[in-house]
């Protein structure tokens, strides 16, 4: 039997990106960054990093979608709901 699990993939990706951009994003707002220029330098390289990981992973559930999830709804009886 098919297991309609795979269809909470995207929404559980997603918050896991968008926590991370979050979390970068709080960090660059923090006032050691503007005391110390080796944190903010470490931080800003983090962000960057924290918003191109979103976006990979984005792309990815997105891919996902496409190639197994949609197949998976014609290939499986009962599935079209999903």
């Amino acid at each position: 039997m098919f297991n309609p699990l795979i269809y909470d993939l995207k929404p559980h990706y997603s918050a896991m990106s968008k926590s991370a951009v979050k979390i970068s994003s709080d960090l660059l707002s923090n006032p050691l960054c503007e005391q110390e220029p080796s944190f903010l330098e470490m931080v800003t390289a983090f962000d960057t990093a924290m918003k191109r990981m979103d976006s990979f992973n984005q792309e990815k559930v997105n891919q996902i979608q496409k190639t197994v999830i949609e197949p998976l709804k014609k290939c499986i009886p009962g599935q079209e709901h999903f």
